[in-house]
């Protein structure tokens, strides 16, 4: 009974990733391999980090240097959890199925699917950062582009829906309980850096 569920919802991702990948165009195919390119976005992580201590006012070197190992910690984290699971599952990318989908030039289509690392470290950071800042605006946006540049594996053919969908779910996670892990072991400092 387990095992018919399991297929009816492998079967039911297989023809929603059919559905998401067919809406895409080749007009619009460099967009998405920009959008989905993580060194694209390094001025929108420098963003984040300015906002982060704009946030709080009494930062020093000490500070600045603790953020910027404990965003490096997280995507570390993230990305190692999307590869234990991907190690795990082995479950081979949609690309690797030629009579599926439409190749897109230029994209490797190296290594398992499940989960999505981009949709794990993107939904990590949205939501870490979302909970430091505490802007609803932000909040819709950094979520908005970690959507977004979740979606791009799907329309490239890296990743099926569910890939997507349980690594924003585990990014979330992970984001939530690494900041209660941060704000625990920074208490005694003088003053909290989150």
């Amino acid at each position: 009974m387990m095992e018919n569920l399991i297929t009816k919802i492998k079967k039911l991702d297989e023809q929603l990733f059919v559905l998401l990948h067919e809406l895409g165009n080749p007009q619009y195919d460099n967009i998405w391999i920009f959008i989905t390119n993580k060194y694209y976005w390094i001025p929108l992580y420098i963003i984040i980090f300015i906002l982060i201590i704009k946030k709080k006012k009494s930062f020093n070197f000490h500070s600045i240097i603790y953020i910027i190992i404990f965003f490096s910690l997280l995507i570390t984290i993230t990305d190692q959890t999307s590869n234990a699971f991907k190690n795990i599952f082995e479950r081979l990318r949609p690309c690797a199925n030629e009579d599926v989908i439409r190749t897109i030039n230029n994209i490797s289509c190296n290594g398992y699917s499940f989960i999505s690392g981009h949709a794990t470290t993107s939904f990590g950071i949205a939501a870490i950062s979302s909970l430091i800042i505490k802007n609803y605006k932000f909040s819709i946006i950094i979520f908005l582009w970690a959507f977004l540049f979740s979606y791009s594996r799907i329309y490239l053919g890296l990743h099926y829906p569910i890939d997507i969908l349980f690594g924003g779910i585990i990014g979330c996670l992970i984001g939530c309980y690494y900041l209660k892990l941060i704000r625990y072991s920074t208490r005694n400092m003088k003053k909290n850096i989150f």
